[in-house]
């Protein structure tokens, strides 16, 4: 049997991680105040379900003490719920049941009789957001007012997709990622229950690459155990357990924080020699990113939501001492972009390779750019002559924030005069443009659509574009922010350039019998025609 199995908790008191929610239904265990109805949500693994059965033993224990929360499980209804073969315990697996027909078998039909040897029937649905909407209305005359005798423990990984129907009918539990130090202590307690000795470096790296979750945690230590030692070093079980490690990670960032080329490419290439899957790799370098942004400004922060190890955490203090918040920005953004592109690469390190260049080589060149250019400004603007702030430019840079504010305010004027020099928008271009933008709108939202159908362009000075609409609530509703920003997004994208609207109100002299026209155009809009 697994060791998630063997190790699963039974009591509420084996529970990790979860001491708010545990106290709560020790409570209402107690005093008999358990709901009809509940939903546990969170991530896989931390103990949703776990929960949901211990409550249902709780519930129909026969020898559990009215001041005692825990079940016995040595009666009859524990030694049956716990072997699953309790009749008055139904757990459904949603992800496979997610018909009406499913619900009305399993639940609506199955509630209306009493239980058959337990106190309480219990129904445990597991995955409950992939029930259909159907399925969800079936449930939910039952679930508002269900029989006495029964009770609905609902379990999900997404509960947002749960309709608010069926969330304002029950009890909400968040579960949250076990913490680091409550996950130590679970694995200590079963790697010395196993008696085996595994090394603590091993135990911290199978914290980190569960990610939270306590079931993901104990299957690595069983992938461990599984080798038949009984002393489980680092070296051994680097032949075991994924390959991609924190320590590989923060040596490749260091190499690219000191822009090192070299060093960080052949990272790559042993990594790659290693197996080592990219995907999960980019995740990890923007997951220590983040990290050292985050650090940077709160040093004491829950930075993430699996805890490093103290000497890694250390390493990621000392190389942030060495970039500024809006270099990891920039990196942030860089390996944010390239790990999309890994699934589809020919070669799976590539992206991160031309990351680690755009990064290393670029940057050198661009910041070397930045620094002539600022030089030629302020030669230029001086005619040639030397200023006090010219001479207090030539001492290093780290020592003089000014000089850093000149250069970013030298590429802010770049970027003004390379906006300024767009070409502007003719007439004709709209006009081109125009079929184009009306079915972008029109995919969009129809009704909006109807609106811009009756429109036409008025002018087109520079980059704005004048467009008249025939009467005020059409141009109220145009103009409102949200869908003058998506208009105006719509024809920017086409015409690939940016450009503003104006919307105004056309010349109602200009049109004879407008009502009629209006009707017309009405009509027209819906393939019809004015009859007189």
């Amino acid at each position: 049997m697994a060791l998630y199995h063997t190790y699963r908790p039974q009591t509420f008191s084996e529970v990790a991680g979860q001491y708010p929610i545990v106290t709560s239904l020790k409570n209402q265990v107690i005093h008999n105040t358990v709901a009809h109805a509940y939903i546990f949500s969170g991530p896989r693994g931390v103990g949703k379900t776990t929960c949901a059965r211990i409550l249902a033993k709780a519930i129909n224990c026969e020898q559990r003490k009215p001041e005692e929360s825990d079940p016995c499980n040595v009666c009859t209804s524990c030694v049956e719920i716990s072997g699953f073969r309790s009749i008055d315990v139904i757990e459904i697996d949603a992800a496979s049941h997610t018909g009406v027909d499913n619900v009305r078998e399993n639940i609506i039909d199955n509630a209306q009789f009493h239980p058959t040897r337990a106190k309480k029937k219990i129904f445990i649905i597991d995955e409950v957001h992939m029930l259909s909407m159907s399925a969800f209305n079936a449930l939910l005359k039952t679930l508002e007012e269900p029989p006495a005798h029964i009770h609905f423990i609902l379990a999900t990984t997404e509960l947002a997709k749960l309709p608010d129907t069926i969330l304002s009918r029950c009890q909400q539990f968040n579960f949250q990622r076990i913490p680091y130090d409550q996950m130590i202590t679970a694995l200590n307690d079963i790697v010395k229950a196993e008696k085996v000795k595994i090394d603590r470096e091993v135990i911290d790296r199978v914290v980190r690459k569960s990610d939270g979750c306590l079931r993901d945690a104990v299957s690595l230590i069983d992938q461990l155990l599984s080798s038949g030692e009984k002393h489980i070093t680092e070296k051994q079980s680097l032949l075991i357990l994924p390959t991609s490690d924190v320590s590989t990670v923060v040596s490749f960032l260091s190499a690219i924080l000191n822009r090192n080329t070299s060093n960080a490419l052949q990272h790559l290439s042993d990594c790659a020699l290693s197996g080592v899957n990219f995907f999960a790799f980019a995740s990890h370098v923007i997951e220590l990113l983040r990290v050292m942004l985050l650090q940077q400004f709160n040093p004491n922060a829950e930075t993430t939501a699996i805890d490093l190890s103290p000497s890694v955490h250390k390493e990621l203090i000392e190389l942030g001492k060495n970039i500024t918040p809006m270099d990891i920005v920039h990196l942030l953004d860089l390996f944010i972009e390239r790990r999309f592109e890994i699934k589809s690469a020919p070669i799976p390190q590539l992206p991160i390779e031309l990351a680690t260049v755009e990064w290393c080589v670029d940057g050198t060149l661009s910041k070397k750019t930045t620094e002539t250019a600022t030089s030629t400004t302020d030669s230029t603007t001086q005619g040639g002559r030397t200023t006090p702030e010219q001479k207090h430019d030539e001492t290093p840079a780290h020592d003089q924030p000014v000089h850093e504010k000149k250069i970013k305010n030298t590429m802010m004027e770049k970027v003004k005069q390379m906006v300024h020099k767009q070409p502007d928008v003719s007439e004709e271009q709209v006009k081109q443009a125009w079929d184009q933008w009306m079915k972008r709108i029109e995919s969009d939202s129809p009704s909006l659509s109807f609106i811009m159908k009756m429109a036409k362009i008025d002018s087109v000075i520079g980059h704005v574009v004048h467009v008249s609409v025939h009467h005020r609530f059409h141009k109220d509703k145009l103009t409102e922010p949200s869908t003058h920003n998506k208009v105006t997004s719509f024809l920017s994208e086409i015409l690939e350039q940016p450009v503003e609207i104006d919307f105004l109100i056309a010349d109602a002299s200009a049109s004879v019998d407008a009502p009629n026209k209006e009707l017309q155009e009405l009509a027209s809009a819906f393939g019809g025609e004015v009859v007189t």
